[in-house]
């Protein structure tokens, strides 16, 4: 990995040319290509990325490979940000993934978090994933309450990309929905204790199951 990166001195555009890793929305590729990133406004960010994908092979030569994507998003200090994201593969001119994404974060009053991410498979036109989990801060006790949903047949697909542990899930075309939280309790001594439930089920083959942990660690100061 190694890139070329340039910061403009009086404003916040960002330029990297080279092989990088993309996080962007949706991306959390690896890259041979352009990625730019700045402010539109104060209150509007972009990013935009493109170039060849190094996960795939060069078994059929890299001209029809491609990957590009971007994010834009509209943000208030540290008090909330939403944003909308797309990805696209080709892989020698064929669609290999094609995805849309929205996400959200909001700092509530009261000590209140909520975070939030969706993406939808625009080649199977599918919900692909929900996540979704909140903060909330009372007095030393933090709960985070949380919610996640993967159709495997949207989120992974069957081409140059798949993931084998998966296959069977992505065949099958399942849905995992998973139901949790932690309950957190931060005293000013640095250790930290806590319970942590979850609660998974699968919609096809009905499988449910349950796991839950107690936790004690060092914060430290």
């Amino acid at each position: 990995y190694g890139y070329l990166e340039y910061a403009h001195p009086e404003s916040n555009v960002d330029l990297r040319l080279g092989r990088q890793y993309v996080f962007e929305g949706l991306a959390a590729d690896s890259v041979d290509g352009l990625r730019v990133k700045g402010d539109m406004t104060p209150y509007l960010t972009f990013s935009l990325y493109g170039g060849l994908p190094v996960s795939l092979d060069s078994e059929h030569g890299r001209d029809g490979d491609l990957l590009y994507g971007g994010r834009i998003a509209h943000h208030l200090g540290s008090h909330y940000e939403v944003g909308v994201s797309y990805k696209k593969l080709e892989n020698d001119d064929f669609d290999e993934e094609e995805k849309v994404a929205f996400d959200l974060s909001f700092a509530l009053p009261g000590g209140v978090t909520f975070d939030g991410f969706s993406s939808r498979n625009r080649l199977t036109n599918e919900w692909a994933e929900h996540a979704y989990e909140m903060g909330i801060r009372l007095g030393e006790v933090l709960l985070r309450p949380s919610y996640n949903e993967i159709d495997y047949g949207a989120f992974f697909n069957s081409g140059a990309t798949s993931v084998a542990p998966f296959a069977i899930l992505v065949a099958k075309e399942e849905t995992l929905k998973t139901l949790g939280g932690d309950i957190l309790w931060q005293p000013p001594s640095g250790f930290e204790f806590g319970a942590r439930f979850k609660s998974c089920e699968y919609d096809l083959s009905g499988d449910t199951s349950s796991y839950s942990a107690l936790l004690a660690t060092w914060r430290g100061e």
